[in-house]
């Protein structure tokens, strides 16, 4: 039987799609705090959208 071999190239591109999205919603979490009142603490929420950037320039 002979395998499919994987294609190594498309992976970069999974990287980069999913680091786009991952910085898309941090950056609307960020933007969605200073504009609304949200229910949890603001450090919290900068916490986490500092958190997404870096993962998201990290990938």
């Amino acid at each position: 039987m002979k395998s499919k071999p994987i294609n190594i190239k498309l992976l970069p591109n999974y990287y980069k799609k999913i680091s786009l999205g991952l910085l898309a919603l941090s950056i609307i979490l960020i933007a969605v705090n200073k504009i609304f009142t949200l229910p949890l603490e603001k450090e919290i929420i900068r916490e986490i959208g500092k958190i997404g950037v870096l993962v998201t320039l990290l990938m």
